[in-house]
């Protein structure tokens, strides 16, 4: 038995699944989606060591932005962290600290308007990729560790394992 589906029905079918993607979100858009906090938030603190890592940016003590909360992987078991939502305008994302231990942990940060200040990726006999989109700016909160392994850009503190900052610039 054959199924006929409109081109319609398809689009609608994969925005539903999250395999295609509309355009990028308003400011106001995005507020109404998700949860953002200001400089009041106990987080503040952290998302001030990460403007002085980047250096210049478009922020401010009236700037809102938006947590991800933490995530531990042990022996591989554990979600990755994904941010897959493209705004419009420059986007503060801040993400709490994460944990791997003998596995791979994976980070798609794929907003090219993102500045994503990590509180500390900690990396222990492991392996951790962070996927970015080409323009998305990254900083952690406590520097760059390494301890008898191999680590790229900011990427956090790794004990005997690996850390790798990849760029998608397609």
């Amino acid at each position: 038995m054959r199924v006929k589906i409109g081109y319609l029905a398809v689009l609608a079918i994969l925005a539903f699944s999250g395999i295609a993607t509309a355009d990028s979100l308003s400011e106001s858009q995005y507020s109404e989606r998700y949860s953002l906090f200001d400089s009041s938030s106990a987080d503040w603190a952290n998302i001030e060591q990460c403007f002085a890592a980047w250096g210049k940016h478009p922020f401010d003590k009236k700037s809102k932005f938006r947590t991800i909360a933490s995530r531990v992987s042990i022996f591989g078991a554990g979600n990755d962290i994904i941010d897959d939502v493209v705004t419009s305008y420059p986007q503060l994302v801040f993400i709490n600290s994460t944990v791997n231990v003998m596995g791979k942990s994976a980070f798609k940060l794929m907003n090219p308007n993102g500045w994503y200040c990590l509180e500390a990726n900690v990396n222990v006999m492991g392996k951790s990729v962070i996927n970015a989109a080409c323009d998305a700016h990254i900083a952690t909160t406590k520097g760059n560790t390494v301890v008898m392994g191999k680590s790229d850009e900011s990427s956090g503190t790794t004990v005997m394992g690996k850390s790798i900052v990849e760029r998608d610039c397609k």
